[in-house]
């Protein structure tokens, strides 16, 4: 129970590992923090145990299983719609490209490499909660915005801050065929205008930025220079015969966006720098301009 009065439980972790000393490790570094461990030692017990304890948080799975009961183990917690919003981590020796798209594919947003120290664990848990309550916020809001742009062929929009890029995000993904895809492509794209190019954040200062929870402030405090004030992004949207098209603009100098196009093994553990690669999964084809201050998405209609 916290100071207010209201009943909190522990967040709650599976870790799913065939080695023994494994589990007990992971198990040895989450004690004593706000986290209540389940463990499992193949698919078959993982299954039993999800079926008693319906409010599981996160998953931790070993990379050795999703060569033979993990994949099909992730593709049916996926399925089930029970666990859409439960993020799953997943633990490898090595960092290999063809390794991380086979866990994409099924379903795994995090890869913990091999050796790592407590710290960077609970760091990782962290961020990786972070991001799956923000996925599940963003899925519930697109919903409330249902069928008021179906109309629209074709719109200019601008946003300075964090929460418009969020409410032109909800709005415009209600115009595509899928919105709940189309929805996390464009967030992380605006939110990509405003940060980096707008405010000037690097992809280094980020990362301390969100691993100190400082983000949001920094966010803030940037918006108000002067030299920020006035600045915005444009989003542009267009609606033909057979696709659609929104262009993300920023006054920003623009990055070195090839570099972040694709998943790499290095990126996907840190706790940020993958929202240009996931979002390019959003849409049928993502092209930066030269520069890198703008972004064209397209979508096919069906």
């Amino acid at each position: 129970m916290n100071e207010s009065g209201v009943t909190t439980r522990k967040i709650k972790i599976l870790i799913i590992d065939n080695e023994p000393t494994n589990l007990n490790v992971l198990s040895d570094y989450l004690k004593g923090e706000e986290f209540e461990v389940i463990t499992a030692i193949d698919k078959n017990i993982a299954v039993k145990k999800m079926t008693v304890i319906p409010d599981i948080d996160l998953i931790i799975i070993a990379q050795m299983l999703l060569h033979a009961d993990g994949v099909e183990l992730v593709k049916f917690l996926k399925k089930t719609g029970r666990y859409d919003y439960v993020p799953i981590i997943c633990q490898t020796v090595i960092e290999q490209n063809s390794q991380i798209f086979e866990g994409i594919q099924a379903g795994i947003c995090y890869y913990l490499v091999k050796p790592y120290d407590k710290t960077f664990l609970i760091r990782m848990i962290k961020a990786v909660l972070r991001d799956a309550v923000f996925i599940k916020e963003i899925v519930g809001e697109v919903k409330k915005y249902t069928g008021i742009p179906a109309i629209m062929s074709q719109s200019e929009f601008q946003f300075s801050t964090i929460n418009e890029a969020k409410a032109l995000a909800y709005f415009i993904a209600n115009a595509f065929p899928d919105p709940d895809t189309v929805v996390y492509g464009l967030i992380e794209l605006m939110l990509n205008a405003i940060e980096h190019g707008n405010l000037g954040i690097t992809y280094d200062e980020k990362s301390i930025l969100v691993e100190s929870g400082q983000w949001q402030e920094e966010i803030n405090r940037r918006l108000a220079l002067p030299e920020n004030k006035y600045k915005t992004a444009t989003i542009t949207f267009k609606s033909g015969l057979n696709s659609i098209v929104v262009s993300i603009k920023d006054q920003g100098d623009g990055f070195q966006w090839q570099q972040y196009l694709d998943l790499s093994a290095s990126r996907m553990i840190h706790p940020n720098g993958r929202g240009v690669a996931t979002a390019k999964l959003s849409f049928a084809t993502m092209e930066y301009s030269d520069k890198g201050n703008e972004v064209v998405c397209t979508v096919f209609k069906k």
